[in-house]
């Protein structure tokens, strides 16, 4: 590239599949330090993408992933060509292995088009391996432009505005100011286009869990979540109420609210989820409950991070093969074609509790650091 790099990463959705793609992001920018990054994707992202710290600009496109008729689908795809066009990007990666994206590069003018094989119009084709973490995958999309690796590390940076909203929410909260808090996120699995909610621990367990934490360790829970977990979290404060002091952060209006809530915990814990990657990708410890997904491919990395996963006959079930087989899916729900959620409901509260133990002393030497 004899001109000034001008970089555009294509992802839409959804939360953890953005904050992967951000080591690769970060090893452009450590390559070519003068180079303009942009990033298109939806708004549903928006407060996440915004917080990249490698990104200059996003340019968002929701047409892909809302229920419109064909003709404003092509009207925004146009437009959007149009937009890119106009950019004159040196090169490209997409990180989705459907040929709309490339395709939409192709005619956008961008004579570097990079992504996986399988999908049209690239002119760098990378083999897709699905026994690799998706971290490393989408580096290896890079790998094209840097000829680098890098640790896989999620980033991400919490604005001042979403700093201040975190002081304000934690002395809201009168519990105190010595207290620690642990974050915990029982709901999720509701992305566009497709819901997961087996993916989710039972309730009750972390009812349970919860007094544990509260009476043994004195950590106080912080309930996480947006407007659909009310349903998952009410009835986990209704069991732990009056026992243990909490906070609901339950329908924060802003994601990017989030991040800040996020960092005044000093650990999380949840299923496999957006905000569990937001924790991540912020440094802040975690503990993820994995079922239908691997978490191989998918769990934060990191010395600081655990997962739980029990790998039963069936599991892992979600993968990028039966994503595609409609036998696996009720409408637009991914279900468990035995009817036991075996994976999730054989994690124990036990066993929980004790990795979460075991990342705390973690968390603290890395404090003592700073």
């Amino acid at each position: 590239m004899s001109q000034r790099p001008n970089i555009l990463f294509v992802k839409l959705c959804c939360i953890g599949d953005i904050l992967f793609l951000t080591p690769a992001i970060r090893s452009v920018r450590q390559r070519f330090p003068e180079a303009r990054i942009t990033i298109l994707a939806s708004t549903w992202i928006k407060a996440v993408v915004e917080r990249i710290p490698s990104v200059d600009e996003v340019i968002y496109f929701d047409a892909p992933l809302q229920k419109i008729f064909i003709w404003d689908r092509f009207i925004a795809t146009v437009r959007v060509t149009k937009e890119l066009r106009r950019r004159r990007f040196t090169a490209a990666v997409t990180a989705h292995r459907s040929s709309f994206f490339s395709v939409l590069l192709a005619a956008a003018g961008i004579r570097r088009r990079i992504g996986f094989r399988g999908a049209a119009m690239l002119t760098d084709a990378v083999p897709f391996d699905d026994t690799k973490h998706e971290t490393a995958r989408y580096l290896e999309l890079t790998a094209r432009l840097t000829g680098t690796s890098d640790p896989g590390i999620m980033e991400l940076k919490a604005t001042e505005i979403d700093l201040e909203f975190r002081e304000q929410f934690f002395r809201s909260g009168k519990i105190g100011s010595a207290v620690r808090y642990i974050g915990i996120f029982p709901g999720g699995g509701d992305n566009p286009g497709t819901k997961m909610h087996i993916k989710r621990w039972p309730g009750e367990r972390y009812a349970e869990l919860v007094r544990r934490l509260y009476t043994d360790a004195g950590l106080v829970p912080v309930f996480i979540g947006s407007a659909p977990d009310a349903a998952v979290v009410d009835p986990i404060i209704a069991a732990v109420e009056g026992s243990v002091p909490y906070l609901n952060a339950v329908s924060v209006p802003d994601l990017g609210q989030l991040h800040g809530l996020l960092t005044g915990c000093i650990v999380m814990l949840g299923g496999d989820s957006g905000p569990m990657h937001m924790a991540a990708a912020l440094g802040i410890p975690t503990v993820t409950i994995f079922g239908p997904s691997d978490p191989r491919l998918v769990a934060p990395l990191g010395s600081s991070h655990r997962y739980i996963w029990k790998q039963v006959p069936c599991s892992p079930c979600y993968t990028p093969a039966t994503v595609k087989q409609k036998k696996y899916f009720n409408g637009n729900e991914f279900i468990c074609t035995t009817g036991t959620h075996a994976c999730i409901k054989e994690v124990t509260v036990d066993e929980v509790y004790r990795t979460i133990m075991e990342v705390l002393p973690v968390h603290r030497s890395q404090s003592e650091g700073l």
